[in-house]
């Protein structure tokens, strides 16, 4: 205790006479801009006006070039179309040639990106980068930042190639503060919507400005004639006209304020605003900066010699007082030590260290020893962390159909096999976690005296290891669901007719035919509900005891027939699965998609997630998020055989051959059509609304006693017409006759919303004849609430041309607004080919079908001349997503045909590589390393030759009976038999005896069957399914012996440097998804999936942290962020007066979840999480939604994409009784706050 008092008294006396120097240092000792144009080509000539126009007014303030940074990406002055060669004007009068002869460049053309202007804020450049392209800024630095060009809702285009994000111009300006990098920064920024730009900004001593709010846009002032087009945006020309007319001189008097006050709506024609927040003293300490402060050189700084010399004496004095005391302690040490000769006085020289005085880190060593915090993550580069890794998964199954995989909405995965399918749930990243893990010292940072690791310490983070380096998406938590066996009770739709007030169909009947039937006494014994009666233990959907399976509930009765089939009519087929298609997203539980299987009996099941809650797994692997589990998908409902939802009045059961959902309506909203084998098109609505459950929640464990919700589902059949073309049915006898038929031939397009209805069109497939039927929504739709849909009573389009079977159309997703009328565009696969076309979507033109035989149009046979088809049927199609910025003629696909041989080289075509050309249907890329990574794989194995005589290894091409090993089906077999065979005649002896051998033909040993093809939602990746087969073995197994392998493809992420690597980025496409016309909004899940595998941008709110408070939330859409905003302005009042349940004191504190404290060297930290705590220290977690705490547990919900948790509806809505109705509304199947994520069930 007495050391401890004798060791406070220098550091209160050394706190007391450093005060004055700190605040001699407050003032800035230089100043410094940073001047950015991002946009080129000739009619962006304004932007680089503008930069220009600033560059000239700070340098007639006084700053030097050598403090002035300057990036253009294009020379306005030497472009062709210039008309005054070498000069750029910001004015049409041309008084003041900005251009000049005294302008320094430091950034031009290509180097001008987000990579190189992050990397300048932040200094992190190699040691070759000159000093004229650094900005060599400290702590004493004031910094004007000025940028200009096109940009958007928290995004600024950098030559319409990549885009920097607020998030990333946050996080830089975060590492210049930690770097003391700068001192005050003003931060200007000309474009629309430039004020979400600086929204994100939390690092002190910033004050930020913009030209426009959000949904506004940033206009031009004024053009000259001569030069063609705009001469300077109208934010930058008022400044420059306050700074010409009110600053004419270092020594102004002008302060921001003053400038601030000059932005008037009349002049800019947008709400200019300001951000004071993040300054010390808030806004009227911001508004008294002198403009001079940024905008000109520093002025009059003046050395106070005799007060610096006090403190150099006062200092001294301080040192020898220290030192005398540091003698001392180190005497009694030794004294101490002398005294007491044992083990414990041996280990004080470690108490001596850890009581000595730390020595203050230099400039030099500063940042290399300070631990980075999240905001290093987001800017140029994040550390290199491994995530899971697309792999080709091999599954013990084989579809027997066509197009038998499919992506959902939110990246999830179904793959069709015979009689069964596949579901396949990704795994995303926690990506706080691993920004915590990054903060961490690395072993190599651990100073001397740390204890190494245990043996097993060792072994087990060697396991943890390869198990996370062998692990990949989609290998674990995946479902293999029978479909076909047992078959559905019908009673699965009980619930729609009782949610519809309708009786159920079933009740009064007599049961199912031929059981029971020849003895009437037994059928009289047993009632309506005992002969579909099933025990409660076989009554759940799946087997939960086995992970592999499990089957429908329902009694054992066997389908019997549906439709008017000769066969099927009486007797149902094998129910083999035809077509697995997943729903738009926002319609089940939780708003995630649900599955519909197909199946050859003609009925429709419909699988996900079930009232009841399901298990969670926890995160499988380090740094993941809890996982999403399947074993609460039901059968929600079915359609089709004995399956009949209200409203169809029909009477024998239909048989279904194909059903297509319609693009997304709304939360809870969508829209499904099926065919039957009349040709008869159903119009299904479906809906999910909520009512409450009486019933309190039971389970073992269960600390849940509130009523909850239960899901309902309102299915009605609408309206339906006869899908038939104007050719008559044909007749088997006919030497004509040609085969026709899909399940794959109803699509819908895109829509064309207005305020008062939407439309699309339904393409339907007959004989030679695809149709396109109108349909119309009056708007709004109200939830709960059947549409007032209406369909044409003929088809606004129709083209006949000859179709084999399996023929499908599928629509671009996208509209093009052509005078009057929307259309669009598409490919119709006819079997063998392709046909591009477009169609008006809200014109009045209708297609007249006159009755016609198919000689009439041409259409009975192909005309092969004109067609040139393959003989390789195509199998599955997708078109990628348009970019608005390149049209094309046609648009762009990927296709694949049925069978790959080393002798045809049709199986993959595209004309992807043809985007920026005419978007010719041409097989486009020719050479393999065009290829996604499973075209390759299949391309590579089909290259492999052996000689003849090896056909004879039964094992070998994995197509004998003995090659039912999994080893033997995958893909990228290792072909060791081949191997040997190569290594054996590298020897002479083999070469020359060679000489007499006979030369033996080689053969190719693989071939492939393609199944299925599909694109993730955003385009960015794709999948295929395959089974590889031998070339000269039958396949002689069964059931057990056939395999199929799930391919991926995928584009490389930007990979993040971790802080010293000097390793240089490759070079790739960080475009934006950019939002269509009439496209799909993609989910922040198909964002994050994107990102990970896509090539896509960052997603806000998951990849960026947050500096959660709810205000900084970024949901992927302006229709997601309207109503979360007004859901906090809602809860604002509850937060105020929130109180906490332990002591009943005001919740008025906040500290982040994972800060450490500000006076711990090196453990600064920003973070993703609050706390909420009130005044006496209880502290509680905040909802990422209201900001309300979190003081009762099993209340809240997980997204699935970030981590963060939200308070369930109705305990929101206690919070607030009198808005309960509009919180329940907008939350019951609400999205996270914190990304706009979906919540885990």
């Amino acid at each position: 205790m007495k050391l401890f008092n004798v060791l406070r008294l220098p550091a209160l006396l050394a706190a007391a006479l450093l005060a004055p120097a700190v605040l001699v240092e407050a003032e800035h000792t230089s100043n410094w801009a940073v001047l950015v144009c991002t946009s080129r080509f000739w009619f962006n000539y304004r932007h680089l006006a503008n930069v220009l126009s600033i560059y000239r007014t700070v340098k007639r303030l006084g700053i030097p070039d050598s403090q002035i940074i300057l990036m253009l990406p294009d020379d306005m002055a030497c472009n062709p179309r210039n008309a005054f060669p070498g000069t750029v004007y910001s004015n049409a009068d041309r008084a003041v040639d900005l251009y000049g002869d005294n302008i320094e460049v430091d950034y031009r053309g290509y180097e001008v990106t987000v990579e190189n202007f992050i990397r300048l804020l932040t200094d992190r450049v190699g040691e070759e980068m000159p000093r004229s392209k650094r900005l060599l800024t400290d702590d004493r630095s004031n910094i004007l930042v000025y940028m200009t060009g096109h940009g958007g809702n928290e995004f600024l285009k950098f030559q319409d190639a990549e885009e920097i994000g607020a998030f990333d111009l946050a996080d830089a300006f975060e590492q210049m503060w930690e770097k003391k990098r700068y001192h005050e920064i003003l931060f200007m920024i000309d474009t629309c919507q430039a004020n979400t730009m600086y929204s994100k900004l939390y690092s002190p001593n910033i004050i930020a400005t913009g030209s426009s709010k959000l949904d506004q846009s940033s206009y031009s002032h004024h053009a000259d004639n001569d030069v063609g087009v705009a001469v300077i945006d109208r934010y930058t020309y008022y400044n420059l006209e306050f700074l010409e007319t009110e600053v004419r001189d270092p020594s102004s008097k002008k302060t921001v304020g003053d400038l601030f006050d000059s932005y008037t709506y009349d002049k800019i024609h947008s709400d200019a605003g300001v951000r004071y927040d993040l300054f010390p003293g808030g806004e009227d300490a911001a508004r008294s900066r002198l403009v001079t402060d940024f905008f000109g050189n520093v002025q009059n700084v003046e050395v106070d010699g005799s007060k610096n010399t006090t403190l150099e004496e006062d200092l001294l004095s301080l040192s020898r007082s220290i030192a005398a005391l540091r003698q001392r302690t180190d005497e009694e040490e030794e004294a101490a030590a002398a005294e007491n000769k044992t083990e414990t006085t041996k280990s004080n020289p470690a108490a001596k260290k850890r009581i000595q005085f730390a020595k203050p880190l230099t400039d030099d060593n500063w940042w290399t020893k300070k631990i980075f915090g999240a905001s290093a993550l987001a800017a140029v580069d994040l550390i290199n962390v491994q995530f899971l890794p697309l792999r080709e998964i091999n599954l013990n199954s084989r579809p027997i159909v066509k197009r038998a995989i499919a992506f959902s909405c939110d990246g999830e995965l179904a793959v069709a096999a015979d009689d069964s399918v596949h579901v396949f749930v990704p795994e995303f990243p926690d990506l706080a976690s691993r920004r915590e893990d990054s903060r961490k010292p690395s072993s190599s940072q651990h100073q001397n005296g740390t204890d190494n690791a245990s043996s097993e310490e060792d072994e087990d983070n060697a396991y943890e290891d390869y198990r996370r380096n062998t692990r990949a998406q989609y290998s674990e938590g995946s479902k293999h669901m029978p479909v076909s066996f047992p078959p559905l009770d019908p009673r699965v739709n009980k619930e729609l007719f009782s949610a519809a007030g309708l009786p159920f169909p079933y009740d009064t009947t007599a049961g199912q035919p031929g059981l029971g039937s020849d003895d009437e006494d037994d059928a009289d014994d047993v009632d309506d509900e005992d002969k579909y009666s099933v025990d409660d233990e076989d009554s759940d959907l799946f087997d939960s005891e086995d992970e592999e399976g499990g089957g429908t509930s329902g009694a054992a009765n066997r389908p019997f027939g549906a439709g008017y089939g000769p066969i099927t009519g009486v007797g149902s087929s094998m129910n083999h699965v035809v077509r697995v298609v997943w729903s738009p997203s926002g319609l089940g539980i939780n708003r995630r998609p649900i599955l519909a299987v197909l199946t050859g009996a003609g009925m429709v099941a419909m699988y996900g997630d079930g009232s009841t809650a399901a298990n969670i797994f926890l995160s499988a692997n380090d740094n993941m998020l809890q996982r999403r589990e399947l074993g609460s998908w039901i059968v929600l409902w079915g359609v089709g055989e004995r399956l009949v939802v209200p409203g169809q009045q029909t009477e024998l059961s239909e048989n279904i051959q194909g059903l297509a959902w319609a693009r997304g309506i709304g939360p809870g909203q969508a829209l499904l059509a099926t065919i039957n084998d009349l040709k008869e098109v159903a119009i299904i609505s479906i809906q999910t609304v909520f009512a409450s459950d009486d019933l309190k929640g039971k389970g073992s464990g269960s600390i849940m006693s509130e009523p909850r919700e239960s899901v309902v589902w309102l299915v009605r059949e609408i309206d339906r017409f006869k899908a038939d073309g104007p050719h008559p049915k044909p007749n088997i006898a006919d030497p004509d006759f040609v085969p026709c038929g899909t399940s794959f031939g109803l699509n819908w397009s895109p829509w064309v919303q207005t305020k008062t209805s939407r439309t699309c069109l339904l393409s339907y497939v007959d004989r030679n004849y695809v149709g396109f039927r109108r349909i119309t929504i009056p708007e709004p739709w109200i939830r709960g609430e059947l549409p007032k849909l209406t369909i044409d009573k003929q088809d606004a389009a129709g083209r006949c041309l000859h179709l084999s079977t399996d023929a499908f159309v599928e629509f671009e997703d996208a509209v093009t607004k052509r005078e009057q009328a929307v259309s669009c565009r598409g490919l119709i696969v006819t079997g063998f080919h392709l046909k591009n076309f477009e169609v008006d979507i809200t014109g009045t033109s209708t297609y007249d079908r006159n009755p016609h035989h198919t000689n009439e149009c041409g259409t009975t046979y192909l005309d092969e001349l004109y067609n040139k088809p393959s003989e390789n049927p195509i199998v599955d199609l997708f078109i990628h997503p348009p970019d608005p910025l390149n049209s094309t003629t046609a648009p762009i696909y990927t296709l694949i045909r049925m069978s790959a041989t080393a002798s045809n080289s049709d199986w993959y075509e595209t004309n992807v590589s043809n985007a920026n050309g005419d978007g010719a249907i041409t097989n486009a890329s020719t050479t393999t390393a065009d290829r996604p990574q499973w075209a390759r794989d299949i391309a590579e194995k089909l290259e492999i030759s052996i000689p003849a005589d090896m056909r004879f290894k039964h094992a070998f091409g994995g197509g004998g009976e003995e090659s039912d090993s999994d080893d033997g089906s995958a893909i990228n077999d290792d072909d060791s038999d081949l191997d040997d065979m190569d290594d054996s005649d590298s020897d002479s002896d083999n070469a020359t005896a060679a000489l007499t051998v006979p030369d033996i033909p080689e053969i190719h040993p693989h071939r492939f069957r393609l199944h299925g093809l599909s694109a993730s939602p955003g385009g960015g990746s794709s999948v295929v399914i395959v089974s590889n087969h031998s070339t000269q073995h039958p396949e002689r197994g069964g059931w057990h012996t056939v395999r199929s392998s799930v391919l991926f493809a995928y584009k490389p992420r930007r990979h993040r440097l971790r802080p010293g690597s000097q390793q240089q980025d490759e070079p790739i496409d960080t475009r934006p998804l950019l939002a269509r016309p009439g496209s799909q909004p993609l989910t922040t899940e198909a964002q994050l999936f994107e990102w990970l595998y896509g090539g896509g941008p960052e997603v806000p709110g998951i990849n960026i942290s947050n500096r959660t408070t709810t205000d900084d939330i970024s949901p992927p859409s302006s229709h997601l962020q309207k109503s979360l905003r007004d859901l906090r302005a809602i809860f604002a009042p509850a937060v105020e007066r929130q109180t906490c349940d332990l002591c009943g004191a005001r919740m008025t504190k906040s500290r982040p979840l994972t800060a450490a404290s500000k006076s711990t060297k090196g453990k600064g930290a920003t973070t993703t999480t609050m706390l909420s705590g009130c005044d006496k220290g209880h502290f509680f977690g905040t909802c990422a939604t209201s900001g309300l705490a979190i003081q009762i547990p099993g209340i809240t919900r997980s997204c699935g994409a970030c981590g963060l948790r939200t308070i369930n509806a109705e305990k929101l809505a206690e919070k607030m009784p009198e808005m309960k109705e509009e919180i329940l509304r907008e939350m019951r199947d609400g999205v996270c706050g914190g990304c706009g994520g979906k919540f885990l069930n």
